[in-house]
């Protein structure tokens, strides 16, 4: 083969590598350069092809920081042409290439040995495209990608926003904070991420000794007041004194190395509910990554609100739920009364279990219902009934009046809105008990003879305007407890989709047949959510009550 130089020395390839849109440079083994095309001098600023021929081997590492796709600085002896010389093969390198001025690009560099008539390695050429339209469009959309899982994934917004901010660390920016208007109004950090631990504990101290304000002039403070993104691609020494409350913040915010800052909106409608800041600190923001930050920022915004969104449901479904249950239970005299309750599904749906203890002139009723369906117009049928039955008891002194009058009134309703209630009535002699069943499971008597159901099952509420409840009467002795409970408790799902079942819940009962109700009630709740290996499906309601003398 002819040595490098009678190559060079070739008009017709001399053209042709003149031509190409590549930059082609040939070195020597000690990096001394020997040839480079006119590409070459875009790439180097402008630069003369004979200015650059005359460079010392890597003078070029004083205006040009080579990295790898992960950050990674890169010495010359890393780069494709100075591998060759050990390998006698090709190379390949994707790198970042940051100027001097900040100006950052992405360039494939391929390099391949050329040898000379011994055979030995006498020089490499490299061949260096630009792929930073490829690269930047393919880092915006995994970017994006990511981001919108995450973000999708939790109604948690400041731990995804924190997820957020670590996914564009280090490839879009070396700081990512996310600040949000709190209720009074001032500026709350809830995410920072930083490559550097260390850097990200900084941070939270600056953030705490010298916090930002919504009066601030400039920053995330005038950002959220206009609503318009700032780019600051060179942050100057001045800009940094100006915004220093004092020497040492001074100091601290120096020894960050800021660079460049890029900070645009949360905007939700017309309303700005915070802002995104993006940091370098070694190149400069282009306007091309102001769109990858807006696209993040509207991401997130739709997390931030839909996880707003959840929680005012789910506040408001408690206070609801809340309304719909007794806020202490008050045991008949002689005996002592624990409730376990737990509402099925994502916090915003109303439940429709429902269950009280409900003093009478003559005697004491206590029930347990089931109301079909969730959300609001459950709720609405689990108030009307739970209130009839108190106030038709209380009125009538009978628990079977009650279940007809809540039966009129659910069939008056139409569209079949069902319920079941198991009820029980105390009166007469002592530990006499009326037991009643409409549609509902019946109650457990646990006694040292065993456990074993007791009351008179009859049809459900608000099906037929003519159905009629019997009853049966139990004798409870000192020691016993009568248990009520909805067929969330037997229905709850564990390994394999196995049910709990009633033999499991006879099981339990029995083995806590010397337990106070408190502790009874414990024991179940501790044996449901050990068994449970998936989100509850339905309401779980239990009601105990022991009769102690």
């Amino acid at each position: 083969m002819d040595s490098p130089g009678t190559q060079l020395n070739a008009p017709l390839l001399k053209l042709a590598l003149d031509n190409l849109a590549d930059s082609v440079t040939i070195h020597d083994a000690n990096g001394k350069l020997l040839y480079v095309n006119e590409a070459t001098t875009r790439l180097m600023g402008g630069r003369s092809v004979e200015s650059i021929l005359s460079d010392e081997p890597g003078a070029w590492r004083s205006e040009v920081e080579m990295y790898d796709e992960h950050g990674e600085s890169l010495e010359l002896d890393d780069m494709p042409g100075r591998q060759v010389f050990a390998c006698r093969c090709e190379k390949e390198l994707l790198v970042r290439r940051v100027t001097g001025e900040g100006d950052s690009s992405w360039v494939r560099i391929k390099a391949a040995p050329l040898f000379g008539e011994d055979g030995e390695v006498t020089a490499a050429v490299n061949v260096s495209e630009d792929v930073t339209d490829v690269k930047e469009a393919e880092l915006f959309q995994r970017l994006l990608a990511e981001a919108g899982d995450a973000l999708a994934a939790s109604l948690d917004y400041e731990h995804t926003l924190q997820q957020v901010a670590e996914m564009a660390v280090p490839d879009f920016a070396d700081w990512v904070g996310v600040d949000l208007v709190s209720p009074a109004g001032e500026l709350e950090l809830v995410a920072l991420a930083h490559a550097d631990p260390e850097k990200i504990a900084i941070g939270h101290e600056l953030r705490e000794r010298y916090p930002t304000s919504m009066d601030d002039p400039g920053g995330t403070a005038e950002v959220i007041r206009s609503g318009e993104p700032q780019l600051v691609q060179e942050i100057s020494d001045g800009m940094l004194a100006a915004s220093a409350v004092d020497e040492e913040h001074l100091m601290l915010i120096r020894g960050l190395g800021l660079r460049s800052v890029l900070i645009v909106p949360l905007r939700f409608g017309d309303e700005v509910i915070g802002a995104m800041s993006f940091v370098l600190g070694n190149r400069r923001f282009s306007d091309a990554d102001v769109v990858l930050a807006r696209a993040l920022a509207r991401r997130a915004v739709v997390a931030i609100e839909n996880s707003r969104l959840y929680t005012e449901r789910a506040t408001i479904a408690k206070t609801l739920q809340d309304g719909l249950l007794p806020p202490t239970l008050e045991p008949p005299p002689g005996w002592e009364v624990a409730v376990l309750f737990r509402a099925a599904g994502s916090a915003n749906e109303v439940g429709g279990d429902f269950y009280d203890v409900v003093r009478l002139d003559d005697g004491w009723i206590s029930f347990i219902g089931d109301v079909t369906g969730k959300g609001a117009a459950a709720a609405a049928i689990t108030a009307r009934a739970r209130y009839t039955m108190i106030s038709v008891a209380q009125l009538t002194g009978q628990a079977v009046s009650a279940l007809e009058r809540v039966n009129l009134a659910l069939t008056d309703l139409g569209g079949l809105p069902f319920c079941t209630v198991a009820c029980t009535q105390f009166r007469g002699a002592p530990g006499k008990l009326d037991i009643m069943s409409a549609g509902h499971p019946l109650p457990y008597l646990v006694g040292s003879n065993g456990v074993s159901a007791v009351g008179q099952s009859g049809p459900l509420l608000g099906f037929d305007p003519e159905a009629s409840w019997g009853m049966q009467t139990v004798s409870i002795e000192p020691g016993e407890t009568i248990v009520l409970f909805s067929d969330g408790v037997t229905d709850a799902l564990g390994p394999e989709r196995e049910s709990y079942g009633e033999a499991r819940l006879e099981q339990l009962l029995f083995e806590g047949r010397n337990d106070s109700a408190g502790e009874l009630i414990e024991r179940l709740d501790r044996s449901l959510l050990d068994f449970q290996d998936s989100e509850q499906r339905d309401d779980i309601a239990v009601l105990a009550l022991r009769r102690v003398d």
